[in-house]
């Protein structure tokens, strides 16, 4: 799964039996999909000309790319075998390997992406350094390109390597609630020295192969302090701060330390010496501090950008492509600008002139605001070409088609500012009903249901609510009502119906449930396990009670569902139950012809969902799209 990992939304909906319980003269099959295997978790090379080279090509999570300091190979993490592991690719994309296939990163994933270990490569060697940087969990490993992996198993997050390559600092957590301690060690893990008292992931070295700590700040009320050491362990200069967070920035060639903290900032000779202390009206925080070049600094201050000339003692306004993604030693910056529905990825010089578009990317839902889709991103050393991973958390679904016997999928809608999900395809099979869901942040507004020509003109069929979402529509077999799930204000979900013209108002049937199902004559959904009842909600009857969900009727009034087991998940049809060979499936419809059920499913752990079409008794699945990332929520 992608870390950073994204997850999908996807529905699936078929010409007929799903939905409406009647054949449709459509052979077409309707589902939704992210597309994220292309959107998220993939990484690239671009050139200045233009040229784009995926280089993880898989439909996994390829995430974290690090860029050898030679600039021949990169680095990252992939889920591909089931599991996270280290690769290493060519820049060219040739020549992909697993390094130390026996050893296992661990991911911590949370809602909408997921937090990754780093990746280090050892300056002028062939060793990488990984660490975890969850709090008292994992451990740090050298990776070696012959012999088991180094593992640190008291240190946890990887501060960085020398730039002589001679030593690692990693940080090592002690307690909850206490101080680190920041340790270096030897490309073998042998430690050199350490220091106790140390802010969690605070160390960076300099170019000239020194390392600033920050200390304190373990206890509530620590004043904070900078040390700077060399690589042996001797303490150069000590400066300390207040309480408020400490903020050390090195200049391109290592002589010269930058620190921000509150109001402060204070910039030292490598040796020492004070060449500038000055109190400011804004405080400063991280990322409001950098170079250009070694004897200039800019600042973030409030909503404009200041250039400081350490020589002269002059400040004067400056551009802001100074404080965003620069090359190493700040001549270039990577700007993004909005473009068709996406961002135009730019290089510009920072001091100046026409800004270079080398490709464009996706543009993605991120905390609420509209973002390119770029996770990780750096210089290949020697060369202006880039390295990205794509990294959208949560791309928008939109509606596809494809015949039932196999082709190319169509897109029917897609706005990348909703979710279009849970398609039905009415049982003439020239509309579709959908759920969309909206992000507030964008477009204001939970879920309604809408209706699409197959041709993609849309409609709205219910209002959204104030805080909750209409979902999972289906079609009335005379294809005049649709019924679909109401979830409201801290209410249970109530199945409504809708005339298909979106007038008079909603009828709700009084009776809670999800996942509705019309057939010929009944309705089912899910309550608990699955139920049918008559369509206007009398007469229930509760048919199974486990782990099931994605009721589908066949156009002859055959009932088929799935059900979760410890084996696995297996198909229902009528008092049949069947295991199917998949890792994951999420959703289930009947063929239009009736004579096949269609699956939304995974192959493994970590592949992405996909549409397959099976026979009733489970057997002899064919696959009909390739990394689309459908999955479903309905059936």
């Amino acid at each position: 799964m992608k870390r950073g990992l994204p997850l999908a939304a996807a529905a699936l909906a078929i010409a007929a039996g799903a939905s409406s319980g009647q054949a449709a003269p459509s052979s077409l099959i309707v589902f939704s999909a992210d597309r994220a295997p292309s959107l998220s978790g993939e990484i690239y090379r671009v050139d200045p000309n233009g040229r784009v080279v995926d280089l993880s090509n898989s439909p996994y999570q390829d995430v974290d790319p690090a860029v050898s300091p030679d600039g021949r190979r990169v680095a990252f993490l992939s889920d591909r075998s089931g599991a996270e592991g280290i690769y290493e690719v060519g820049i060219d994309g040739r020549g992909l390997v697993r390094v130390a296939p026996s050893l296992q990163v661990t991911c911590a994933y949370f809602p909408g992406g997921a937090e990754c270990p780093e990746l280090a490569w050892q300056p002028h060697g062939s060793r990488l350094a990984t660490g975890w940087s969850g709090s008292g969990t994992g451990g740090v490993w050298i990776v070696r390109r012959v012999g088991a992996p180094l593992h640190l198993d008291s240190a946890t997050v990887v501060d960085g390597w020398s730039p002589d390559g001679r030593a690692l600092a990693v940080d090592r957590y002690i307690r909850q609630s206490e101080s680190d301690r920041e340790l270096v060690v030897s490309p073998r893990g042998h430690t050199l020295w350490s220091v106790g008292n140390v802010a969690s992931g605070s160390a960076t070295w300099s170019a000239r192969n020194a390392l600033a700590i920050t200390t304190g700040g373990g206890r509530d009320g620590a004043r904070h302090a900078v040390a700077v050491y060399d690589e042996k362990g001797r303490l150069r200069f000590r400066e300390r701060f207040g309480t408020a967070e400490v903020w050390p920035t090195w200049s391109p060639n290592g002589t010269r330390l930058a620190v921000a903290s509150g109001h402060m900032l204070v910039v030292r000779a490598a040796t020492g010496r004070v060449l500038l202390r000055r109190k400011l009206q804004q405080a400063l925080g991280w990322g409001d501090v950098g170079w250009v070049g070694d004897d200039r600094l800019v600042l973030a201050v409030g909503t404009g950008v200041r250039m400081v000339d350490l020589r002269t003692g002059r400040v004067r306004p400056a551009s802001k492509r100074f404080l965003g993604f620069t090359s190493p030693g700040g001549a270039l910056a990577v700007h993004f600008r909005p473009r068709k529905g996406g961002f135009a990825l730019q290089v510009e010089r920072t001091a100046g002139g026409p800004a270079k578009t080398y490709t464009h990317v996706p543009g993605c839902s991120q905390d609420g605001g509209w973002s390119a889709g770029i996770g990780s991103l750096a210089f290949v050393p020697s060369s202006r070409s880039l390295v990205y991973a794509s990294a959208c958390t949560s791309p928008y679904p939109g509606l596809y088609s494809v015949p039932a016997s196999g082709g190319t999928p169509r897109l029917i809608t897609q706005d990348p500012r909703e979710s279009h999900t849970s398609p039905a395809l009415s049982p003439d099979g020239t509309k579709i009903a959908y759920s969309t869901q909206c992000n507030s942040h964008l477009c204001g507004g939970p879920g309604a249901i809408d209706v699409a020509s197959m041709e993609g003109q849309e409609r709205a069929v219910t209002s959204a609510t104030k805080c909750g979402a209409d979902e999972s529509p289906t079609w009335s077999p005379d294809g005049t009502t649709i019924l679909f799930t109401r979830f409201g204000c801290n209410e249970l979900p109530e199945l409504c119906t809708v005339p298909a013209s979106g007038a008079p108002a909603v009828r709700p049937l009084g009776v809670s449930g999800t996942q509705p199902a019309w057939g010929p004559s009944r309705i089912a959904f899910v309550s608990s396990g699955i139920w049918t009842a008559n369509p206007d909600g009398s007469d229930p009857v509760h048919v199974a009670g486990g782990n099931d969900f994605s009721p589908a009727w066949s156009a002859s009034g055959q009932l088929a569902y799935l059900t979760i087991t410890a084996a696995g998940t297996a198909l229902v049809v009528g008092t049949k139950q069947t295991f199917l060979p998949f890792a994951h499936v999420s959703s289930l419809a009947w063929s239009p012809d009736g004579s096949r059920l269609v699956i939304t499913a995974a192959t493994t752990q970590t592949a992405p969902f996909d549409v397959y079409t099976i026979r009733p008794d489970g057997t002899d699945p064919v696959r009909l799209t390739t990394d689309y990332d459908a999955l479903s929520v309905t059936g």
